[in-house]
């Protein structure tokens, strides 16, 4: 029996000591998460505009209330310093606060080209704690143009370039940041490999005053030794017609600099006339000047197309010297929006043949973004037409969404099989594609809705089926105009960021998504609209005079 009791004793100590425990793991942090850390409203920003940063981040308890009372926030110039609790760049201590939205930073002095790492921890007002959050990352873009090493590059007569240049690399534990300031559209390949999903980039800016910078972490593409970086261009804005552009197609600079862990930065390779470049398989077609009504589209020739792009494919081509170019007048700031992304696959709603060879594709509802067609083979040279609409008339007739071929894109059969048409440095809002010249039905439809990639901010749910309705179709139009750090009123028609509608939608767009990076981002355009009485025009970007 003696025996007995002193085994219900011990169970009674074990149980008193974990529930002490759970109850100090409780106090030391396992009731409160930290999440959805940002600087400047981005997670993780590898560029930002400015060497005066902001932390944000969010609670998350098991459902209990809790208030913030006190904030910790640690920032080092090496992860692995930081993990150690050594934050040689500030050390903010045990801050008496309830902020958690855009606390600014207090430490040492910052520079362009800095990493830096940080992690932050709260206390809730019962005194609480949480665990260090996890270690974000940001870094400083190239702020002035005197850092800017690299020339403007391009071809003459080629609106949708490819550029190249081989490099060599010895260190493989330093960081590899590619800062790439394209007037026009770009993507970025190294060893045969897109190095982000990112579509469409950079985002839209006003082309006569400034442009983005979009700065890319190369480090897990890279190898030891001989590197191949591909640029592939597309004009987008950037044309005559609208900014005055000083060169009939689209030019960027670049500079790869490599970072220390102890923070010293060199400068691997920039853009000048070592470099070469080609034409592509992509053409424009139309006039396409991006005034409304004129967005043009693209054409594919199959018979260009290459397998892939990896050097052994890319050592096969004939490669000519690109062109040097100055730009007069313009600022270079690095993007501070999201970037655009493919966000929603959609499958066609049906397809039917309403001619000779001639086929209306419905998706089912209507998107802005691209599409991916799959023909049969086709004859070598032989050219389909696809023509984009978001209506059809009272006969359910196709109704061109342009006239005179401003809204349309081509593809030239290569005669070797399976053929693909995808958009590139192009879009179209529409819901019916009208294809012409082919004979048989395209064996695969694909559309991509493509976005700047904000995310949800919230959510509703009623059981009036109607009002879920509303809201689902609210959202979803947003999806479509808030595209390219800006908002439009009718992508298909026009791209103009009217500053009537971006105001009245404020409230909700930002209610439905965490916008702020998109009107930051327009409203730098705007910034740089003013005019010399201080007025501003309707819309932004603007192409216009005045």
């Amino acid at each position: 029996m003696r025996n007995l009791n002193l085994f219900i004793m011990k169970c009674i100590s074990i149980y008193f000591v974990t529930l002490l425990l759970l109850m100090s793991g409780c106090e030391s942090g396992r009731r409160i998460i930290l999440k959805d850390l940002r600087c400047e409203n981005l997670e993780n920003p590898v560029a930002i505009d400015n060497i005066h940063p902001h932390f944000s981040w969010k609670i998350e308890t098991d459902g209990q209330t809790m208030r913030q009372a006190y904030f910790e926030i640690q920032v080092a110039t090496d992860s692995s310093l930081l993990a150690q609790g050594k934050a040689d760049l500030w050390n903010s201590g045990k801050v008496e606060s309830s902020a958690s939205v855009m606390v600014p930073y207090r430490g040492k002095e910052l520079r362009s080209s800095v990493l830096a790492y940080w992690k932050v921890r709260v206390w809730g007002d019962k005194g609480e704690s949480s665990d260090w959050s996890p270690i974000n990352r940001f870094g400083i873009g190239l702020l002035d143009k005197a850092e800017w090493q690299g020339k403007y590059i391009g071809m003459p007569d080629e609106k949708n370039p490819m550029l190249r240049k081989k490099f060599e690399l010895q260190d493989r534990d330093a960081t590899l940041l590619l800062y790439v300031n394209s007037l026009g559209y770009h993507e970025i390949y190294l060893n045969g490999k897109k190095v982000s999903e990112d579509v469409l980039s950079p985002a839209v800016s006003q082309l006569n005053k400034r442009s983005l910078s979009v700065t890319y972490d190369l480090t897990p593409y890279a190898k030891q030794g001989i590197n191949d970086l591909l640029l592939w261009l597309g004009r987008g804005w950037y044309r005559k017609a609208t900014f005055n552009a000083v060169h009939d197609g689209p030019l960027v600079k670049l500079q790869l600099d490599e970072i220390q862990r102890n923070g010293a930065t060199s400068t691997l390779l920039v853009t000048d006339s070592s470099w070469e470049g080609r034409g592509s398989m992509y053409g424009e077609t139309g006039t396409g000047t991006w005034y409304p009504h004129q967005f043009g589209g693209e054409c594919v020739d199959g018979r260009k197309a290459l397998p892939d792009l990896t050097t052994a494919t890319l050592d096969k081509l004939d490669w000519t010297p690109v062109l040097e170019v100055e730009v007069p007048g313009m600022e270079v700031s690095p993007q501070m929006c999201e970037p655009n992304r493919i966000q929603e696959i959609i499958r066609p709603k049906g397809i039917k043949q309403i001619g000779d060879s001639i086929w209306l594709v419905d998706m089912g509802k209507a998107l802005n973004g691209w599409v991916e067609l799959s023909f049969p083979k086709l004859p070598e040279g032989h050219r389909v037409r696809m023509e984009y609409t978001d209506w059809l008339n009272e006969n359910e007739d196709f109704k061109p969404q342009e006239e005179n071929g401003q809204y349309e894109d081509w593809y030239i059969g290569s005669g070797q099989g399976k053929e693909v048409f995808r958009n590139k440095f192009n879009h179209h809002a529409f819901q019916y594609i009208r294809i012409s010249g082919l004979a048989k039905a395209p064996e695969e439809v694909t559309g991509y809705l493509i976005h700047t990639d904000y995310k949800d901010a919230s959510s509703f749910e009623c059981s009036d089926p109607d009002l879920n309705a509303i809201y689902a179709m609210i959202k979803y139009t947003f999806k479509n105009l808030a595209f390219s750090g800006y908002i439009v009123d009718c992508p298909h028609y026009e791209r103009m960021g009217y500053g009537g509608d971006g105001n009245a939608s404020c409230k909700s767009f930002q209610t439905l998504y965490e916008g702020s990076s998109v009107y930051m981002n327009w409203m730098q355009m705007w910034q740089d609209c003013i005019r010399e009485d201080g007025g501003m025009p309707h819309c932004v970007p603007n192409p216009y005079p005045a």
